[in-house]
């Protein structure tokens, strides 16, 4: 028996020692009431506040804290492991989320299940394309 996902979207961040980004990351990430989701971040034990941070003010994070830096692949191993949605979604905590991204994604994805892996467009704070997304797969113009 398949059992049903009990969120729409599983979101992992891994944190070291980055307390303030991560919480505008956090807070954009609350803002998407249109979508049912969990996250997940890891600490890689960090030695800034993040932890009480976390733990005072997003009490519904899900907060994995290691004892020792396990590195970004661990950690995002580690947080996968826990995930209960249809999709998962990994963020850097120096990110923040625009209106709508989430929904727009699993949109997109229930639309195409062909696909098994997207990326979302990626902007700066003055909402033009961030140089990283302009470069091509060799031979696409």
């Amino acid at each position: 028996m398949e059992t049903s996902p009990l969120s729409d979207l599983s979101v992992i961040i891994v944190n070291y020692n980055t307390s303030d980004f991560l919480v505008r990351c956090l807070n954009s990430i609350a803002s998407q009431t249109q979508i049912d989701s969990e996250v997940i971040v890891v600490d890689n034990a960090s030695q800034d506040n993040s932890l009480d941070l976390i733990r005072n003010n997003f009490p519904w994070v899900i907060l994995i804290a290691n004892e020792h830096n396990l590195g970004f692949a661990r950690a995002n191993n580690l947080a996968l492991k826990t995930c209960t949605a249809n999709y998962v979604y990994f963020l850097n905590p120096d990110t923040e989320v625009l209106e709508r991204c989430f929904r727009n994604m699993i949109d997109f994805m229930d639309q195409h299940p062909e696909i098994g892996l997207a990326g979302t467009r990626i902007v700066n704070p003055d909402g033009s394309p961030q140089s990283s997304i302009e470069k091509r797969y060799p031979g696409e113009k």
